[in-house]
């Protein structure tokens, strides 16, 4: 009987994976040459990156989720800045929650692994699973340098990450005992009211848009006295309001829509529990804005 080896195409190869990241065992099955396998970068054991670059560092969590899988999720410094939030501190170490039934996974310095009979609540953001905002906090507090670095650790999340410090003081209960009496103390140490929460949920959400950068708090007018309205979020250039909602949407006349402004209204709720589907209604409302005259209102 012979064989018949079908030529890889490359092109097509690198499309299957995302980020070109991809286990050696999956090359082989697809009858890539092990020759051809071994030439490309190893990322980390078994994983390999289908180009001869080095990785970004998106390629590299892919790889590190390829690595731990099944159901790696990410969490720390890259959790929170794959939230949107804008925390310096990335050692280069990708920090992983793994379920405790995964295969045991040989140890490699640039990547800290921890499993868990139960993992906590996580979800999608930019395309990578990741651990809530509470629970990244709290994972990346524990590898803090000192109490300034927590300190501002802790006011970045609640600033831009739509968590109070009531909600990372829950967390923490229901979390490793490790590194927990230093983050107690620097989360007693927090104002109750250290940020805006609704405002800072809504700025993580603009983060992963990545609009232009809105007003806020504006009293819409047609004439500058009759007042049709006012917007949290505002951008002038295109004349789109975004209104947050503490109840259902209102019945009756919408006289901002009448006077051709484009609105997005969400329910409060949804700022905390629908990050990546809001970010996504508020790019394909500026589009549609974009492609409409900009209305005769002013806003102040």
């Amino acid at each position: 009987m012979t064989t018949t080896l079908v030529p890889v195409r490359l092109d097509r190869l690198a499309a299957m994976f995302p980020h070109q990241v991809a286990r050696t065992s999956e090359l082989y099955r697809l009858g890539v040459p092990g020759k051809l396998v071994s030439s490309w970068r190893e990322a980390l054991p078994g994983v390999v990156l289908l180009t001869g670059n080095r990785p970004t560092r998106a390629g590299f969590l892919r790889a590190a989720l390829r690595y731990a899988e099944p159901n790696a999720v990410i969490t720390g410094y890259d959790a929170l800045q794959l939230h949107g939030i804008p925390i310096p501190g990335l050692d280069g170490t990708v920090h992983l929650l793994v379920p405790f039934a995964n295969p045991r996974l040989t140890p490699v310095p640039s990547l800290h692994v921890d499993r868990l009979r139960v993992l906590p609540k996580w979800t999608m953001s930019r395309g990578f699973p990741v651990a809530s905002v509470a629970r990244a906090t709290l994972d990346a507090a524990r590898r803090t340098r000192g109490p300034t670095e927590l300190d501002t650790l802790l006011r970045l999340a609640c600033a831009h990450g739509g968590v109070s410090p009531a909600e990372l003081s829950t967390e923490l209960a229901e979390s490793p005992q490790r590194g927990r009496p230093a983050v107690r103390e620097a989360l007693d140490k927090l104002p109750r009211n250290v940020v805006d929460i609704q405002q800072a949920r809504a700025k993580r959400i603009l983060t992963v848009a990545g609009l232009p950068r809105p007003t806020w708090d504006r009293r819409i007018t047609s004439d500058g006295r009759q007042l049709l309205g006012t917007a949290n979020v505002w951008w002038d250039e295109v004349g789109l309001a975004w209104i947050w909602l503490e109840n259902r949407r209102p019945d009756g006349p919408d006289p901002l829509a009448n006077a051709g402004v484009h609105v997005v209204r969400t329910p409060m709720g949804r700022l905390a529990e629908a990050p990546e589907a809001l970010a996504e209604e508020l790019r394909m409302a500026y589009s549609l804005a974009r492609l409409s005259p900009r209305p005769g209102v002013i806003a102040s």
